[in-house]
């Protein structure tokens, strides 16, 4: 997980300090689901929800599939974002932070960040992890779930 402000940084630093033809990974730091839950239920003052086990997730996805077909709702999960969090992707940012002198800020902060712009807007966000906005505001839903 990385904020997107410590990205955009990253950017204006490699276009400044560079070297022409190099690559930077402008990473965060390894977070959890189970972590950044926590976060969001502590930020936002909602009870966390139910981590269930990794292989139950996987045995359960082809009926949430089924019935989010059948109900016209997107699935809390899918097969294919259980193979994502279980790949534990983990990458460094230690040259960026060599040669660019990026940081990437404690995730913790990123959240704190966001449930506090999204109550300044109005949003609330449910169990499912979407957030509902008010009726006034242009965008009616968004969600921090993958498509």
């Amino acid at each position: 997980m990385v904020d997107v402000r410590d990205v955009a940084d990253g950017i204006l630093s490699a276009l400044e300090k560079g070297r022409t033809g190099e690559s930077y990974i402008l990473s965060g730091h390894y977070t959890s689901i189970r972590e950044l839950i926590g976060y969001m239920a502590a930020f936002s003052g909602k009870k966390t929800v139910l981590c269930i086990p990794i292989a139950l997730a996987k045995a359960a996805s082809p009926l949430f599939s089924l019935f989010a077909k059948a109900s016209g709702k997107r699935p809390l999960f899918t097969s294919y974002s259980l193979m994502t969090l279980e790949s534990k992707s983990r990458f460094s940012h230690e040259k960026a932070t060599m040669e660019l002198a990026y940081e990437a800020r404690d995730i913790s902060e990123s959240v704190r960040d966001m449930v506090s712009y999204l109550k300044k807007e109005g949003c609330k966000i449910n169990r499912r992890g979407e957030i509902k906005r008010t009726k006034n505001s242009p965008q009616k839903r968004f969600s921090l779930q993958g498509s």
